[in-house]
Formats: C-alpha cells, structure tokens, sequence
C-alpha cells in the first residue's frame, strides 16, 4: 500500500512539473514581448465636417 501511494505521489510530481514547462514554455508572450508593457488603446469619435451625414450604429446590420 506504502509503495502504491508514493508511486502516485510521484506520478503526480511529474505530470504537474510536465505542465508547468509547457505552461512556461508554449503558452506565453513570444520572445521580447514578454516583457513589453502592455497597451491599452482608447478611440474617440470626431465631430464630422459633414452635418447632413447621420451617425451610423455598428451594432445594426
């Protein structure tokens, strides 16, 4: 029984230190991007030149 639970301690050892690595290694930021700060992007409307033109809606088709 004593055999049994370590064997399953260390099969559990090594399937989670196979995850992490393919944590650290696959899903990242590629190569100098990891490191880069991150940006936020923020648009804003103009006022359009054209006051007989109305303002269209993206969320209507």
């Amino acid at each position: 029984m004593r055999k049994r639970v370590l064997l399953l301690t260390g099969a559990v050892l090594v399937v989670a230190g196979i995850a992490a690595a393919v944590r650290w290694n696959w899903l990242r930021a590629p190569y100098a991007l990891a490191d880069s700060p991150t940006v936020d992007v923020t648009v804003r409307a103009q006022k359009s030149v054209y006051p007989d033109v109305q303002e269209t809606d993206a969320n209507s088709s």
